[in-house]
């Protein structure tokens, strides 16, 4: 059992990590709605939101490629030009897409929304994280959890730091984006220092940029349809709606992510675990770690997406204000189910990788892109932020129902549907619960998620959906 134990720690490990990065949502966004207003907050969320869409295109993937060639180069000089070619070039690219969108500012400004004036510092922050990308990837081929860990960390924590001081003396919006850019700027130094630190420096003679491109650009498309499908809303709210329509959609959207920092974590991990055994054959084991990690993983997503969209109305209130709460609770709920189908495509697509139909996953992605693109033309000019919702939700079923259905046709595994079926039980009952208690404000909410946690074991418990191979799984993993 020393390999599952490790699998844990190392979840374990970069979940904690995962939570606190998660928790700047919960910390910035009430100081935030409290200091911006809709408006402002929404071209913040607009500014983020077009970093995050265009890193995968500026860092070209290449993350990914060291990744995979690193962990079995030997040579140390082989290994240093992987790096710094992998880095030059996606300076290059990074500095050529910064300064389109300087010169092109104002004719994007009726698309972005972003004024002219930040559109220097959206360029800059630009070349960064397309740099912290690749050290990232760099870290992670070495395996040095910790490292990465830490950086995961750091990195929230530093924007958070900054950013509330930045808008505690009253600097507002354009205070808040410069501290963020000298935040970032500060951990990506940090990186750049240790990894030079680890292998040194040379200059590249990109001899190896082609086989690095070559695995690289592949993912490209379906790492930027992922992205359509998360954030192709906003841009649509607001170009149909405003922009203060996109500051209370993000803002709940946001609230309803958090179940993500339960999946991200194994998506992390499980992958090279998974590869391991199946280069060794060892398909038993592989079966057997997927219906496990899908098993515990729902039982815990379940409830949970239960609770949060029974309570979304005054969790949100309690972390933004009764204005935010008003105009967009309603988008939590559907939120967290997509993050619940997105957790269960996350292990589904984990057959598609094994047999290396990355391909067929950028076809899904893609899809569903042009379903969500599609449904938002619709759905928002008539439904606004309810719109929105619904077709991010139709968009991660679609996905979620493609990779189950292309995966069993490589590998099936065993689903443990009774347990499934009585958490579903245990939800509804642990919601009934909850509903009686009438929460309000900040005590009865408290007071309700832990009745909710309480009800949902005592149900689940009593049902039986944890059987005794579940029971005697678990004992045996944390001997």
């Amino acid at each position: 059992m020393s390999h599952y134990r490790k699998f844990v720690k190392d979840i374990g490990l970069i979940g904690i990590a995962q939570i606190l990065t998660n928790a700047r949502g919960f910390i910035l966004l009430p100081i935030l709605t409290k200091t911006l207003g809709a408006a402002d907050l929404g071209i913040w969320y607009q500014f983020l939101v077009t970093i995050n869409f265009l890193i995968p295109l500026t860092s070209l993937g290449l993350s990914n490629s060291l990744i995979r060639f690193l962990p079995g180069s030997k040579d140390a000089k082989d290994i240093r030009e992987q790096i710094w070619s992998s880095a030059f070039f996606t300076i290059g690219v990074s500095v050529i897409v910064g300064l389109s969108l300087v010169l092109l500012a104002k004719p994007l400004q009726h698309v972005l929304r972003i004024p002219t004036p930040f559109m220097v510092f959206l360029a800059f922050l630009i070349v960064i994280q397309s740099l912290s990308t690749i050290s990232s990837g760099i870290i992670q081929a070495f395996q040095e959890a910790k490292k990465l860990s830490a950086f995961i960390i750091l990195s929230p924590i530093a924007d958070i730091v900054f950013v509330s001081i930045a808008l505690a003396m009253g600097k507002g919006l354009y205070g808040a984006i410069i501290s963020m850019v000298l935040a970032k700027l500060i951990i990506f130094s940090l990186l750049v220092f240790l990894i030079t630190q680890k292998v040194g420096f040379q200059i590249p003679t990109f001899r190896r940029i082609k086989e690095l491109l070559n695995f690289s650009l592949p993912t490209i498309p379906g790492a930027t349809s992922y992205r359509i499908v998360q954030v192709g809303d906003q841009y649509m709210l607001a170009f149909f709606k405003g922009i203060a329509s996109v500051g209370y959609y993000a803002s709940a959207y946001s609230l309803g992510l958090i179940l993500n920092m339960i999946t991200l974590p194994v998506g992390m991990v499980l992958p090279a675990l998974l590869a391991k055994f199946f280069s060794e054959n060892n398909i038993k084991e592989v079966k057997t770690y997927l219906t496990h990690t899908l098993t515990y993983i729902l039982l815990i997503l379940i409830p949970a997406t239960f609770g949060l969209s029974i309570l979304s109305k005054q969790l949100f209130e309690m972390i933004s204000n009764r204005e935010f709460a008003l105009h967009a609770w309603f988008v939590i709920p559907l939120v967290a189910g997509s993050s619940l189908f997105f957790a269960a495509q996350g292990i589904f697509v984990q057959v598609l990788y094994l047999f290396k139909k990355t391909g067929a996953v950028g076809i899904i992605w893609f899809l569903a892109a042009l379903i969500n693109i599609g449904t938002n033309l619709i759905f928002i000019p008539a439904f606004g932020l309810l719109g929105a919702a619904l077709t991010t939700l139709f968009s991660f079923l679609f996905i979620f129902t493609a990779t189950w259905f292309l995966s069993s046709k490589y590998l099936s595994f065993p689903i443990e549907w009774k347990s499934l079926f009585k958490s579903v039980v245990a939800s509804c009952l642990m919601s009934l619960g909850i509903l009686m208690l009438h929460p309000e404000g900040l005590l009865k909410t408290i007071i309700a998620i832990a009745l909710g946690m309480v009800l949902y074991t005592f149900f689940l418990f009593l049902m039986k959906g944890i059987g005794k191979k579940e029971i005697e799984f678990l004992t045996k993993l944390f001997a």
